[in-house]
């Protein structure tokens, strides 16, 4: 699985994901959702998907989350290259991928 999560991370457009990222995330005055990047184990892809901090499905990873209550400090070039340096052999290994 890890060699499959890699490679869809490394072959990702960046700039997309970075926009889908801060369209995703999003607050309302009683708190925020987020813009997190999940591989679904299901379809074995890379998605954006907008989640509460409390909400789990089992079927993603869940490799990068944007806050929403972050969302006003982000811009795209930043998260661009914020997602471009991220350590995803770091997270892989933390959860046991």
């Amino acid at each position: 699985m890890t060699e499959r999560i890699l490679k869809a991370w490394y072959e990702q457009d960046f700039v997309k994901v970075a926009d889908e990222l801060i369209e995703a995330a999003g607050t309302w005055k009683n708190g925020s959702i987020d813009g997190c990047l999940v591989f679904d184990t299901q379809s074995e892809k890379l998605a954006v998907v907008s989640e509460s901090q409390s909400t789990y499905t089992p079927s993603y990873i869940y490799l990068f989350r944007l806050r929403g209550d972050d969302k006003p400090d982000t811009n795209p070039e930043d998260l661009f290259f914020d997602l471009k340096e991220f350590d995803i052999e770091g997270v892989l290994e933390s959860v046991g991928r």
